[in-house]
């Protein structure tokens, strides 16, 4: 399973901007970031118990999108389709023309950039 930080920083790429500003805004300090519930507080000028109780509304949330959407688990599927097709790709690529090969690398490196995440882990767009 992946960690909480990771999920939820993949979970805001996704649907981040369907919360209220303070909420991306407090998940962004926490999880990108690591500002602690402590340094959140004094910063906003509230309990530190506040705090928590935003990151835990804004978390489940996000998850709530994710249960109804599934978008995280749809970018799984896409990632590893992809790593399958460069798997492939390199797999055959000796017994195609030159301009064939351009021709497919173009494609993939395109379909690469089809990511439903492009925020924080930098896999849009890799090489093949």
């Amino acid at each position: 399973m992946i960690d909480k930080v990771t999920r939820m920083g993949r979970l805001c790429d996704l649907y981040g901007p369907m919360l209220m500003a303070r909420q991306q805004e407090m998940l962004e300090l926490h999880y990108f970031e690591d500002w602690s519930l402590s340094e959140m507080a004094t910063y906003y000028r509230i309990s530190r118990q506040a705090v928590h109780d935003y990151l835990q509304r804004a978390e489940v949330q996000l998850e709530m999108y994710e249960d109804g959407m599934g978008l995280l688990e749809k970018q799984k599927q896409w990632d590893a389709l992809m790593t399958r097709l460069q798997v492939s790709w390199s797999a055959v690529r000796q017994t195609v023309s030159d301009l064939d090969c351009l021709a497919m690398e173009e494609i993939v490196r395109e379909m690469s950039r089809w990511s439903l995440t492009e925020g924080r882990d930098g896999d849009a767009g890799k090489s093949v």
